[in-house]
């Protein structure tokens, strides 16, 4: 605080502001929020890295670069039928059937920005964060209209689904 203060006491009112609206920009242009929740738990790498890990019934929060190439979440599913994965950047990404999906598990290196995921199928949406769906239960951190994605056709149990997003910035 004394830093600040002393620095607050060395600029200007108006060069305060700009110092602060520079900063602002900066983050907007560096960092972008990601909120991701799944069915049930997940691992998510960004650009290869991994970033975050999410619990069952929990939403995960984490910041990535606007530069980004790609998010890959690894979703494993504890019990019931279907896989499901639902997220949000600040920059506009949503899940839906833009998202690839398989179920086999990829090659090493699956979370990597130059791996070509271009034979995975489309992912799925079956369903929005409106509470309809059965056991799956409405997070307040998302709007009602986002989609939970998945492979869901083939019906069967599966303890792992993988996905990805190739980013375009």
């Amino acid at each position: 605080n004394y830093v600040l203060i002393q620095l607050q006491n060395f600029f200007t009112e108006q060069q305060h502001q700009q110092l602060i609206m520079r900063s602002e920009k900066v983050q907007e242009t560096t960092a972008v929020e990601l909120k991701l929740t799944a069915d049930d738990t997940s691992d998510v790498y960004v650009d290869g890295r991994h970033v975050m890990k999410t619990a069952l019934l929990t939403v995960g929060r984490t910041y990535i670069s606007a530069k980004s190439k790609v998010i890959a979440v690894e979703v494993t599913n504890l019990f019931g039928l279907d896989l499901g994965l639902m997220a949000e950047t600040s920059s506009g990404v949503v899940t839906d059937s833009t998202w690839r999906c398989i179920t086999d598990k990829p090659a090493k290196d699956w979370t990597v920005a130059s791996y070509d995921d271009s034979h995975w199928p489309r992912a799925e949406e079956y369903g929005k964060n409106d509470g309809k769906l059965a056991l799956v239960p409405t997070y307040s951190a998302f709007p009602s209209t986002r989609s939970w994605i998945g492979v869901v056709a083939n019906k069967v149990f599966h303890m792992h689904m993988y996905c990805r997003k190739t980013l375009e910035n």
